[in-house]
Parts: C-alpha cells; sequence; structure tokens
C-alpha cells in the first residue's frame, strides 16, 4: 500500500494513464534500433526520446560517446564501434533541493530482429495482442524507457517533483557485447548516490551479475596437410572440452558469495560457431570456433579468464599435447565484469519497499546475465541495483520472436514501482 496520499494519487493517476502507457511504448518499438556492429540504428528513436524528455521540462543533453573527452583511452573503452548519428540522451532535473541523487539508465538499442517470417507478429508494430504488447525491444529494453518516461509524467501531472537530482539515460550500443554507451555517461559526470538500471528480468532485484563474453579459438595443422575432416574431428574435441569446462565453471561460480543460488547461467561456455575448410572442401589446414563463456567473480580480466581455458585446454589429452594441431585464443568484443551490490543496500531495500507498495507482493532477489550494470558499480562508484521486465528463455522472451511484455502484470507494475521508488530515494516536493 502506498504510505502517504501523494503516493496514492500518484499511483492512481498512473492506473488513469495506461493507455498511454501502452501508446508510448508502442511509439518506441514503431522506431527500430537494432545494434549491428559496427554501426546501429538507433538515432530516430532517440530523438524520440529526447523530446518526450524535453516535454517533462528536464534538461536534455545528447551527446554522442565519442564527444567525451578522453574516453576512447578508457580502460574499457570499446574499439571498432561506430557512433555517427547514435547520440546518447539524457534527461536531468537537478532537483529542489535536500534530497538524495538518483541516476536510472536504461538502453535503446535492440538485438537484430532476424528473419521476418519467424514472428507472427510485425517486429516493428507495437501490435497488442491479448493483454501483450509486441516488437523487438517490448522487454528489452524499451519498456525500462518506458517506464521511466511514464513514471516522470505522472509525477508531472501530480504537480510534483523530486527534490534530489535525478537523471535518466537512454544510451547507446548495449547490446552485441556494448557498454561504451553507458560508460560516456558515467565519464560525463552523471554520477548519483545510487544507480537504478532498468533493464532485467521478471520484475525481481538483481544484485549479482556474472562477468564474462565471447572469445574466438584459431586451430591449425602442424606438419603436412591433412583432410579437412581431421580439424574438425580437432575442433571437435575442442568443443567437448569447453563443455566441460563450462560445467566446472558454474559449479565454481556457485561458491562465490551471492552466486550461491544464480540461476541466471544455465552453460558455463558455449560455442557458437565452429568453421573449416576450403572453397573446395577437402583441405583445411586451420579452423576456428567462437563461444562464450562465464568469468569467475574473482577474474578481474579478461587475460585472467583465458588463462584459465588454456590450462583446462593444455591438461585435456583430448587437445593439449602433440596432437599435431596448435591453437590460439583472443578475446572478441567486450570483457564484461562480474559485479554484486548487496542486498543491505539503501537502494535495494528502496526498491523492495516501492514493489511491495504497488503490488502487494515481496521483491524476489536474484542474479542476471552479463550486462553494463558492473560499469555503474565499477566507474560510478555508488550502489546499483537492476531491475526490468520480460523473461530470457520460452515465449516472448528477450532476444527472439515475438518478444512481448504484459501490460498488467509487468508494464503497469514496473512503471508504478519505479515511480515510488523516485519519490522515496530522491524526496519530492510541490513543483
Amino acid at each position: 500500500m502506498p504510505e502517504t496520499p501523494n503516493e496514492a494519487r500518484v499511483l492512481n493517476t498512473l492506473d488513469q494513464m495506461r493507455p498511454e502507457i501502452v501508446a508510448f511504448l508502442q511509439e518506441l518499438l514503431r522506431r527500430p534500433s537494432e545494434n549491428h556492429p559496427p554501426g546501429g540504428d538507433e538515432g530516430p528513436c532517440q530523438e524520440f526520446v529526447a523530446e518526450a524528455l524535453r516535454r517533462l521540462g528536464l534538461e536534455v543533453d545528447v551527446f554522442e560517446p565519442t564527444d567525451v573527452p578522453g574516453i576512447e583511452d578508457h580502460q574499457e573503452w570499446l574499439p571498432g564501434r561506430d557512433y555517427r548519428g547514435r547520440p546518447n540522451v539524457v534527461g536531468l532535473d537537478p532537483g529542489l533541493g535536500g534530497g538524495r541523487g538518483l541516476l536510472i539508465l536504461a538502453h535503446v538499442d535492440v538485438e537484430l530482429a532476424g528473419p521476418r517470417e519467424l514472428w507472427r507478429h510485425d517486429p516493428w508494430a507495437g501490435e497488442v495482442e491479448d493483454g501483450q504488447v509486441y516488437g523487438r525491444g517490448a522487454n528489452d529494453d524499451k519498456s525500462g524507457i518506458a517506464a521511466v518516461v511514464m513514471a516522470l509524467e505522472a509525477l508531472r501531472r501530480c504537480g510534483l517533483r523530486p527534490r534530489g537530482r535525478l537523471a535518466f539515460a537512454s544510451v547507446v550500443d548495449e547490446e552485441q557485447g556494448g557498454g561504451n554507451g553507458t560508460l560516456a555517461c558515467l565519464l560525463r559526470g552523471y554520477t548519483a548516490e545510487a544507480g537504478l538500471y532498468a533493464d532485467g528480468l521478471g520484475l525481481r532485484g538483481e544484485l549479482a551479475y556474472l562477468g564474462g563474453g565471447a572469445f574466438r579459438l584459431h586451430a591449425r595443422q602442424m606438419g603436412d596437410y591433412r583432410p579437412a575432416a581431421d580439424t574438425l574431428a580437432y575442433l571437435g574435441a575442442v568443443c567437448r572440452s569447453l563443455e566441460a569446462f563450462g560445467e566446472q565453471r558454474l559449479r565454481d561460480i556457485h561458491t562465490f558469495p551471492g552466486y550461491e543460488d544464480n540461476t541466471a547461467a544455465s552453460r558455463g561456455c558455449q560455442v557458437a560457431e565452429v568453421r573449416a575448410g576450403d572453397t573446395f572442401g577437402d583441405l583445411a589446414r586451420a579452423g576456428e570456433l567462437d563461444a562464450w563463456v562465464y568469468a569467475l567473480p574473482n577474474e578481474e580480466a579478461a587475460a585472467d579468464t583465458l588463462a584459465a581455458l588454456r590450462r583446462h585446454l593444455d591438461a585435456d589429452p583430448a587437445v593439449g599435447g602433440d596432437r599435431g594441431f596448435a591453437y590460439d585464443l583472443q578475446w572478441v568484443g567486450r570483457f564484461l565484469h562480474a559485479s554484486t551490490t548487496p542486498e543491505s543496500a539503501e537502494i535495494v531495500q528502496c526498491l523492495a519497499g516501492a514493489f511491495h507498495a504497488a503490488t502487494g507482493r515481496s521483491l524476489e532477489m536474484g542474479s542476471a546475465e552479463m550486462s553494463d550494470q558492473p560499469l555503474m558499480n565499477r566507474f560510478g562508484a555508488y550502489p546499483t541495483v537492476g531491475f526490468g521486465v520480460g523473461r530470457w528463455l520460452g515465449e516472448g522472451a528477450a532476444h527472439l520472436p515475438d518478444e512481448a511484455v504484459a501490460i498488467d502484470s509487468e508494464l503497469m507494475l514496473y512503471v508504478k514501482t519505479l515511480a515510488l521508488v523516485i519519490m522515496r530515494w530522491c524526496g519530492y516536493g510541490s513543483a
């Protein structure tokens, strides 16, 4: 239940705004913003977000990540991305004074929609059916953007403003191993006493984030040429070895505090693609495979994780030793750090209280996949909690065809919770 008449008024206002909330999300979905490195299509959608924030009366900062001085020399910068026409958008309310600052961050880019024939609903139409909104980004992560904007709109209609400094960042380039958009916001000075990462799954507080990323293994024959089948057989042995490494990796991850019951990871190492052969298909002096792996929470760099992979492969008699092959490993894209926020952190307890007031339910605390949230924890130097809607696997899940979000059991509860978090964390007064 709400604690004050103003909280009740905001929640009632959001109930009345239900059609507008759905319509705003639909408008976001109708502006494709696929991430396809080195570029992306976020620009038109970001223009729409920027205009919505201006209508709220916020100070709006529109900037490309490379506009931030020195960012390309930062240890976390991922090179090889093109940000022309792909700006970050930050809406800032400096606050009335006397409250705590909060940074809320969501990402506007979405995964590739893939073949249209796999979709029952047009991925760019924002169609509504059986109480769900369909489209690429419906839960990952345009619901996050819609929820924050509509929560702020409800406060405005109730004549309220936060007392603490509130910054909302809609960032580019989170998918496809990105992260430079988030890094640019942090280095531009958007910090606070706490952060809320408006991207997640299942309306739960996400506290323990997995680390890791993608790597490539290149194998080559030593000595005389042999049939392509020999190279493929060797790569098959590597795949089996990596599967065993992944199984052990999951067991090891679960020994770290905060990760004991981590259900976000189904496999610790996953091969995505194997390539060998030439145009004629009879010889393959070399082959390679692409895979991803989770890092242990105490592995601080990509080199640590790759070193653990090498030790495992070298010790496997089917891969290491004198097998007539040599291999090398390299990281592909960004190494994502693991990160944890204690459940006792004030922002976590604030979120839990707001969720209970909005839904009547206790907030489940959980762990999460790799994401940008650790950048907020590590370089923002403040506790951050992840909170979002949707699911990772199954019908309507993020990254899959017919991605969807349920209006009443997910989206509306999400908006209401975020509105109460803003009010309770930042404080509020009359506009």
